[in-house]
């Protein structure tokens, strides 16, 4: 299979949020990368190569956003070298659907992750519950990565019997990045949260938050 992607700036939050489970079913595979500010500091569309909504503008998914004319790295600050080939360029599926090319090291090398999942239905409002914390997270936090896994029927998953939303953040190190697991763990998560038992865990577990559970 032959994959292509592409990167765009300038999406909104309300976007994000009111067409949530339409943007993320807008290509094959869809990140939005941000650190819960003021708006997604970027959205990563892998499609197949032969999906015609490659050369879309996507319509409401993406409304008001630009599409990237250079490559850029999830965080900001970093040089886009060791990522994968953006800007639409067809490729090999192993060499377009990881974001970093495996020649490079991944991400900014040093960092702790955690990784949370929730019920796809519940994905707006656990972003929101992220965004009303975002101060607390400032000084502590690379990126989050926001994305979609479909459900299956492995036990220990999870993603278990349930299509998801995941939310996956990537910690600075120095200093301990204790403060931002602890509040985002606490957060008002509206729904009962899974962890990624192949990142690191947060110091606080998640609590489940609907009623009756």
């Amino acid at each position: 299979m032959r994959v292509a992607q592409v990167v765009y700036d300038d999406l909104t939050w309300d976007t994000v949020t009111t067409s949530f489970e339409t943007l993320f079913d807008s290509a094959y595979s869809v990140s939005v990368f941000s650190r819960y500010g003021e708006r997604p500091e970027q959205v990563w569309l892998k499609f197949r190569a032969d999906d015609a909504r490659l050369h879309d503008s996507l319509g409401t998914a993406l409304a008001g956003a630009a599409r990237a004319t250079v490559e850029l790295h999830p965080i900001r600050s970093m040089s886009a070298e060791a990522t994968t080939a953006q800007l639409g360029q067809p490729g090999r599926w192993d060499e377009r659907l990881p974001h970093f090319r495996a020649a490079f090291q991944p991400s900014a090398g040093e960092e702790i992750q955690t990784e949370f999942f929730v019920d796809l239905r519940d994905g707006a409002a656990a972003l929101e519950a992220l965004r009303g914390i975002a101060p607390a997270l400032d000084d502590v936090l690379l990126v989050s990565e926001i994305r979609t896994v479909a459900a299956d029927a492995l036990w220990m998953s999870p993603t278990y019997g349930r299509h998801s939303a995941a939310f996956h953040f990537t910690w600075r190190r120095d200093p301990p990045p204790s403060i931002g697991q602890s509040a985002s763990s606490r957060c008002a998560w509206p729904l009962c949260a899974s962890a990624s038992l192949g990142k690191g865990l947060p110091s606080i577990g998640v609590r489940c938050r609907r009623v009756g559970l």
